[in-house]
């Protein structure tokens, strides 16, 4: 970190920072920071228990804190480059300005977040099951995704409009597909394999199931329509339209979109649980044998 020099005068308020230009270049060439950092930070840090949604652009919290429960995630995480957050970015901003969609690409200091594609519905464990929870869906989960030679990879497929579970947020996601045609087994028939085994391990806890509600044909276990990655989010409106033919509408947003689904491969190398503040990072492929956990604050 470069030092800073302040003047002897009480008139000069500002701070003088001296570096050289080779302190400059260095600072611009810094890698991206490690997985496992990112999984100390996970979620922001909860500086209240109650809900205020004019701080949050008017959302509502869906789950309320309750002292002993804990807020529980299955899901792939996935950092975009520098280069794909900029396309994400354009994507966003052809928008109409009558869609008034919240970025999720970053905080309101422009810091880019981690996007995700979930794997299980918010859950909510008491402290007696957490640890049991943990365990039981790394035994599930472990065996689908050990044996994989290549990371999960899915390319986007299509912009839509998904709500959630009581229709009092809607989100503006990229559906995806498999990035490859001869992968080995599909990248959507193992995230289908995963879901089951998470939606199995809630229902053992008496959670929620991810999609199940939304599933026409109550025998079919393909829920490939529903994988999605979330870039924004909107609270719905009388006179806003929602429906998926007002995006395609859009020419810029359909260059942009095409621009993605060409050229945007993503993929992941672990499935992560998070609860609470702790992540649990389940590593694809047989390059480690056991999970690796990370702690966060509480």
């Amino acid at each position: 970190m470069a030092l800073v020099t302040y003047s002897d005068s009480e008139e000069d308020d500002e701070p003088v920072a001296k570096r050289s230009k080779k302190e400059a270049d260095h600072e611009d060439d810094l890698p991206p920071l490690p997985a496992s950092f990112l999984n100390l930070y996970s979620s922001s840090v909860r500086v209240s228990n109650t809900d205020d949604p004019s701080l949050h652009h008017g959302r509502k919290r869906v789950v309320k804190h309750v002292e002993g429960n804990w807020p529980t995630h299955v899901y792939l995480e996935w950092l975009p480059s520098p280069a794909e957050h900029e396309t994400l970015n354009r994507l966003l901003q052809a928008l109409p300005e009558s869609s008034s969609v919240h970025s999720l690409l970053q905080t309101p200091l422009q810091v880019p977040l981690p996007l995700h594609i979930s794997l299980s519905a918010p859950l909510v464990l008491r402290t007696e099951n957490k640890d049991a929870f943990l365990d039981t869906i790394t035994e599930r989960i472990t065996p689908i995704i050990r044996s994989l030679r290549h990371p999960v990879a899915v390319r986007p497929a299509s912009l839509s409009w998904h709500g959630n579970e009581d229709s009092s947020r809607y989100f503006l996601v990229l559906r995806v597909q498999d990035a490859q045609e001869t992968q080995d087994p599909p990248a959507l028939t193992l995230l289908n394999h995963i879901l089951e085994a998470s939606n199995h391990t809630a229902q053992q806890y008496n959670q929620p199931q991810l999609y199940t509600k939304l599933k026409r044909q109550a025998n079919s276990q393909d829920f490939s329509p529903y994988f999605h990655i979330s870039i924004g989010w909107s609270l719905p409106s009388p006179d806003r339209n929602l429906a998926d033919d007002n995006l395609k509408l859009q020419p810029a947003v359909d260059d942009i979109l095409k621009e993605l689904c060409d050229n945007m491969v993503v993929s992941f190398d672990a499935v992560k649980v998070r609860i609470g503040q702790i992540v649990t990072a389940l590593p694809i492929g047989n390059k480690q044998s056991h999970p690796r956990k990370r702690g966060g604050v509480f």
